[in-house]
């Protein structure tokens, strides 16, 4: 990783070519397409937001060359890789004019809040949209007989009706995740340390817990739970309290200077019980967004040393 990270920064041409050699690559390999935002991001957060978007667009010109000449669909791919590289150069501008993960995570929460927006404007039914964009998914699914009897028609109810919201939650994880490898990078070429420093001292604002909580009684007393716009928001606002909780993690055990092997175990059981652990994980930084764990850790710590 060192050594792409550096190169990245060895200059704008190099940078431009990994971005697009990566964004190709995840044609095969879908994992590819963080290393290609994460390049764009390491130099907007080094060089500034006028470098990304000079990286962006060589990297998006030879996209389109390569798809044209290659792929027969140029303009299709060129938009695409833009618009994976386009949220990654505007977070990446707010970090490094801001330095705050909190404030970068939550300028991504507008971003995710305005293409639900977006969706929801567009005057078109969008669940019969999905229903036939997963149709033929779900009817291999059932050839394979992995769903269960009757089950075809269930997953295409649930999944046209959430997918909206499912997908923002993605690009928005998917989006921060580049950032965060991007922040890495650029932390292990400059301020070694300093990305776990940042990082375990990730909290979002209590206000933003409060509506998050808010937001959740009130669909949970409305009941409907059939992919509303309130719905899609706290699906999204979840999805940072995710991160919160994982900062949280990290955080604590390094306030108790726990060795790697607890945080390998906790991964492991992350991939054992992947549902269980996502929605303990957004619990848990949604109640760290009033309590402070790591305050109060290391509010003891401090008062241990002074006895």
């Amino acid at each position: 990783m060192h050594a792409l990270a550096s190169r990245t920064m060895q200059s704008p041409v190099q940078a431009a070519l990994l971005a697009a050699l990566f964004a190709l690559l995840s044609l095969l390999l879908p994992p590819a397409s963080l290393l290609s935002s994460a390049v764009v991001g390491l130099r907007t957060l080094r060089n500034g937001l006028q470098d990304g978007a000079l990286v962006m667009g060589m990297a998006g010109l030879t996209c389109l060359l390569v798809g044209l000449f290659a792929l027969g669909g140029g303009w299709a791919f060129g938009a695409l890789v833009i618009g994976l590289w386009l949220p990654l150069w505007l977070l990446g501008g707010v970090l490094r004019h801001s330095r705050s993960l909190a404030l970068t995570l939550m300028a991504g929460l507008l971003l995710g809040g305005m293409l639900i927006a977006g969706y929801q404007l567009s005057g078109n039914d969008q669940a019969s949209e999905w229903r036939k964009l997963l149709t033929p998914v779900a009817e291999s699914l059932d050839q394979a007989q992995v769903l269960a009897p009757g089950g075809k028609e269930r997953l295409l109810e649930v999944l046209s009706r959430w997918m909206t919201g499912i997908l923002v939650t993605g690009f928005f994880l998917q989006a921060v995740a580049s950032l965060l490898l991007a922040r890495w990078w650029q932390a292990m070429l400059y301020n070694p340390g300093g990305f776990r420093q940042e990082f375990h001292q990730l909290r979002l604002p209590t206000g933003l817990g409060v509506a998050t909580l808010a937001l959740l009684l009130a669909n949970a007393w409305l009941g409907q739970g059939e992919g509303t716009t309130l719905e899609f928001i706290a699906l999204l606002l979840l999805a940072a309290f995710l991160l919160q909780g994982l900062a949280l993690v990290h955080g604590l055990l390094g306030l108790w200077e726990a060795k790697p092997g607890w945080l390998i175990a906790f991964y492991l059981l992350w991939l054992l019980a992947l549902p269980q652990m996502v929605t303990a994980l957004a619990t848990a930084g949604l109640v760290d967004a009033w309590f402070d764990f790591r305050a109060r850790v290391r509010g003891r710590k401090g008062a241990g040393g002074t006895n």
